[in-house]
């Protein structure tokens, strides 16, 4: 201002509010989420609909019905 004064405005003081109660067993977050299970080993993965595609499912029948042979205890070498 052409005078020289400075003119200071404060903010209204902050009042915080009260703490929302929680049940003890309670994560904080809100909502139907959950966390997922981790997938079982050797199941077909699902597409991003959910879905099991009928490859997906053929896949996992044949990995499901091959037959290995014994291992052979004679055998050294590792089996990859």
């Amino acid at each position: 201002s052409p005078t020289g004064c400075h003119h200071t405005i404060h903010p209204p003081r902050y009042q915080p509010l009260p703490p929302i109660p929680r049940p003890r067993h309670d994560t904080g977050v809100t909502g139907p989420w959950h966390t997922p299970r981790p997938p079982r080993p050797w199941r077909p993965r699902p597409n991003k609909h959910g879905r099991i595609t009928d490859a997906a499912q053929a896949t996992w029948h044949d990995l499901r019905h091959r037959h290995h042979p014994p291992p052979d205890p004679d055998d050294d070498e590792p089996p990859f």
